[in-house]
């Protein structure tokens, strides 16, 4: 039988170099080397997430006079700067 070399022979020999551990870490929907969230993590994704957007941005630009609304109502509910 011949060489084959095309991307099903690629990819089957791909996943059979992998190792058990790899193997159960792929089907759990983890990855290995995945480190630990700690709590500067946590807490630099909680200012990320508490921070106000813009009220005039690219998108809001661009609608024009049906913007108007809009960033009104989100300027009076406090949800934009």
């Amino acid at each position: 039988m011949p060489l084959q070399i095309d991307s099903k022979a690629i990819r089957k020999a791909y996943q059979d170099s992998k190792s058990d551990i790899e193997k159960l870490g792929e089907r759990s929907g983890k990855l290995i080397n995945d480190k630990p969230i700690t709590k500067y993590d946590r807490f630099e994704s909680a200012g990320r997430q508490a921070a106000k957007p813009e009220c005039i941005s690219q998108d809001t630009a661009g609608a024009g006079l049906l913007a108007i609304p809009l960033v009104a109502y989100w300027l009076v509910t406090d949800k934009c700067k």
